[in-house]
């Protein structure tokens, strides 16, 4: 087997790409390593902020009367904040209460948090080392628990990306004559909450190109009404799309990213592979090696299979006919192997613009098929609908590359599983200590799928927890391509 510590952190599955980031485990030099957090309550007046962090010098605003005894921040297609927060003297429940949410118009200039996390080095002597410290995270407080207890005040607060206004207000004006890009960017901007509009894809090197370089939809730039119908922004832009694809029939998933203290919304091509298609290596961030001792940074590996919750992924968009031409509704062709009555059919709705751009006699097909490519695309992050997922911790990495939405969507990881090492009778007296087979060859893959990650700080450690899922022949892939051990021959 070719994997030592020297080597551990090199195997990248064959990818020549020099440009795509890793997330390596080195040694460090120091002695003594600690996780730190620090939030800022952001005012309009910078000089009303207030910051509230661990360790002796917590709170300066109340005399460091209190302080983050625990930290979460968890990301997925959005991204969420949670603190617990112990106050010795009742001082900073004020300002909790203050800082909730309670305006939308101003929610992002009078409400809002900054979140820095990350490492802290020593060495025996004192001398302090480079902190690592994540990329800057922003979070609207919403919810606030306040306990009573022991003699202390504990806050737990819940802080989700500044996107989360969105859902609680609604559109109602339309957007007259303007290409659908261009109107979805109108519509993220023209009022509060406001926010950014990008279109990303991925290159055949596996790299996030930026709307430099953004895809198009293949309405060939219809220019048309487009209603809101007292809907949110979100759903508003998901009915403007649903009846349009990305260039060659690609479904549309949709992220947001809080690193910014004006939000950005991602609508990615799908970039999960077609079902003729190997998912590409290209796009890993790294690879990880489980019992790999202390060659690794990997602490825990927890995998789930059940094939036939993933049957709730093959969905169809139509209906029993088409609403314009009376026609017959059918699932386009698709790669799996399963009977044509698995999965669920989904109703189709056929708008105004389905029918300017494709006429009344094609407009109810063209929306299914569309209707389809995005349920597709979506359901890379429909919660268990996975025919194998899994979730690898590791030691705490506050790298951008795991604390930036913009970067971790569509991802891969590269993960090699060892089998426990045991001893067995050799020829004669002999003993020998192996393991066989060296790699259990399902789960060690190239090709892991990452859907969401969590980073928590608790009592002193810091762990980072990615959630996986692994394509699988039948479901997301085509039945002829074999699964697990897409690895160079010479990694087990």
């Amino acid at each position: 087997m070719a994997i030592n510590c020297l080597v551990c952190n090199e195997i990248d599955c064959g990818s020549n790409n020099s440009d795509v980031n890793r997330v390596k485990f080195e040694s460090r030099r120091y002695e003594s390593i600690a996780p730190w957090v620090a939030v800022d309550f952001l005012d309009s007046n910078d000089f009303n902020n207030v910051t509230i962090s661990v360790g002796n010098e917590s709170a300066p605003s109340f005399g460091h009367s209190a302080g983050i005894i625990n930290f979460e921040y968890g990301m997925s297609n959005g991204q969420i904040i949670k603190l617990e927060i112990v106050d010795e003297q009742g001082g900073a429940f004020e300002l909790f209460v203050d800082k909730l949410a309670k305006c939308v118009e101003n929610a992002r200039t009078d409400y809002s948090m900054r979140i820095r996390f990350g490492w802290t080095t020593s060495d025996c002597f004192g001398n302090q080392g480079p902190p690592e410290i994540s990329a800057a995270i922003y979070a609207i407080p919403l919810d606030l628990q306040v306990n009573f207890e022991g003699g202390l005040v504990k806050y737990i607060l819940t802080a989700p990306d500044p996107m989360q206004m969105v859902f609680n207000t609604r559109e109602l004006e339309p957007i007259a004559s303007m290409e659908l890009k261009e109107a979805i960017r109108h519509l993220g901007l023209r009022s509060e909450p406001s926010f950014n509009v990008e279109f990303r894809k991925f290159n055949d090197n596996g790299i996030s190109v930026n709307s430099a370089d953004e895809w198009d939809f293949d309405n060939g730039g219809v220019v048309s009404s487009w209603p809101s119908d007292g809907q949110n922004k979100l759903s508003t832009i998901t009915e403007w799309v649903t009846s349009f694809t990305v260039n060659g029939g690609k479904g549309i998933v949709a992220t947001w990213s809080g690193t910014e203290s004006v939000p950005t919304l991602i609508l990615w091509e799908d970039f999960m592979p077609k079902c003729n298609e190997t998912p590409s290596p290209s796009r890993s961030i790294g690879t990880f090696i489980v019992n790999g001792g202390q060659c690794s940074n990997v602490l825990k590996f927890t995998t789930t299979i059940n094939w036939a919750a993933a049957f709730g992924k093959l969905s169809a968009g139509g209906g029993t006919s088409g609403t314009y031409s009376g026609e017959t509704l059918t699932s386009p062709e698709n790669c799996n192997v399963q009977n044509n009555s698995v999965g669920v059919l989904t109703s189709t709705a056929v708008n105004e613009m389905a029918v300017n751009k494709y006429g009344t006699d094609k407009a109810a097909a063209e929306s299914a098929i569309a209707s389809e490519a995005h349920s597709k695309a979506g359901s890379v992050y429909a919660e268990g609908l996975q025919a194998i997922e899994a979730e690898l911790t590791i030691m705490g990495n506050p790298q951008p590359l795991l604390t930036d939405v913009r970067l971790l969507v569509g991802r891969t990881a590269s993960i090699i599983v060892i089998n426990p090492f045991h001893i067995r009778k050799g020829d004669g007296d002999t003993k020998e200590w192996l393991a066989v087979p060296l790699c259990q060859k399902v789960l060690t893959n190239c090709t892991w799928m990452i859907t969401g990650v969590n980073h928590q700080i608790k009592e002193g450690s810091y762990t980072t927890t990615l959630k996986v899922f692994l394509p699988v022949p039948g479901i997301d892939l085509s039945s002829d391509q074999g699964m697990g051990n897409y690895f160079p021959e010479n990694v087990c």
